[in-house]
C-alpha cells in the first residue's frame, strides 16, 4: 500500500477503543453534585494522582484512593476502578490492523495505561493476537508524551523512527513523537476507520 513507513504505532482510546458513557457517567455521580466546575477539578484530581502510574512508578489503586477519601467519596478505590473496564473495541480499525500486518507493515499497541488497566487490557481485549507488540506506558517506565517513551517503542519493535508512524488523538503525543524523530498524525476522537483510512491514503503510494 505504501512505502512511507515500515511500522505503525497505535494509541488505544480515541483511536482503537472508546470509554463507553458509562465511565463518565459513573465518575460523575461519585461526587454527588451536578456543578461541572466542581466535577472538572474532581477529574482534574484523578488524572493528577494517575500519572506516577502511568510511568509504572506504582499501582493507581493507593493514589486514586487518597483522591476518593479528599472528596469524601465512600465507594471502594478497587471498585472504582473497574470503572476503567468499560471498553468497546472499535473492530473496523482492528480488522484494519491485521490487513496492515498481512501487507507486511508491523503494528503495535502505544498507550498510556496504569497497571491495573494495562493488566485488563491484556486479559481481555485480545490485543497481543492483533499486534506485533504492546507498549503500555506503565511496562515501559516512561510516558507519552516524553520522546523517550517512543524512542523506546521503536527500540522494541525493531524499525527506525523516521520510518515509524504514531496515530493518536493527543496533540502533546503527536509532538512528542516528531520529537523522537517518528512521524505522526492527529487522530480524530473516534474517527474509526473511515479516519484510519483518511491517514493512510495520504502516504499511499500513487505508483503502487
Amino acid at each position: 500500500m505504501t512505502a512511507a513507513f515500515d511500522a505503525i504505532l497505535f494509541d488505544a482510546d480515541g483511536v482503537l477503543q472508546r470509554t463507553d458513557e458509562k465511565w463518565f457517567y459513573a465518575m460523575t455521580a461519585l461526587t454527588g453534585t451536578d456543578d461541572e466546575e466542581q466535577v472538572e477539578r474532581f477529574f482534574g484530581d484523578i488524572m493528577n494522582a494517575e500519572l506516577p502510574s502511568l510511568a509504572g512508578q506504582r499501582p493507581f489503586e493507593g493514589p486514586l484512593g487518597e483522591v476518593l477519601t479528599r472528596w469524601k467519596v465512600t465507594t471502594q478505590a478497587a471498585e472504582v476502578l473497574e470503572l476503567w473496564h468499560h471498553v468497546d473495541v472499535d473492530r473496523g480499525v482492528v480488522a484494519a490492523v491485521r490487513d496492515l500486518r498481512a501487507e507486511g507493515i508491523r503494528c503495535a499497541l502505544a498507550t498510556n495505561q496504569h497497571p491495573e488497566r494495562a493488566a485488563y487490557m491484556r486479559e481481555n481485549l485480545g490485543y497481543d493476537k492483533v499486534f506485533d507488540d504492546l507498549f503500555y506506558s506503565c511496562d515501559l517506565g516512561v510516558a507519552k508524551p516524553d520522546p523517550a517513551y517512543f524512542a523506546e517503542a521503536v527500540r522494541r519493535l525493531g524499525t527506525q523512527p523516521g520510518r515509524t508512524l504514531l496515530l493518536d488523538d493527543n496533540r502533546g503525543n503527536v509532538a512528542g513523537a516528531r520529537e523522537a524523530g517518528l512521524m505522526a498524525e492527529l487522530f480524530a476522537t473516534d474517527g474509526g476507520r473511515a479516519e484510519l483510512d483518511r491517514i493512510l491514503g495520504a502516504y499511499a503510494d500513487p505508483s503502487s
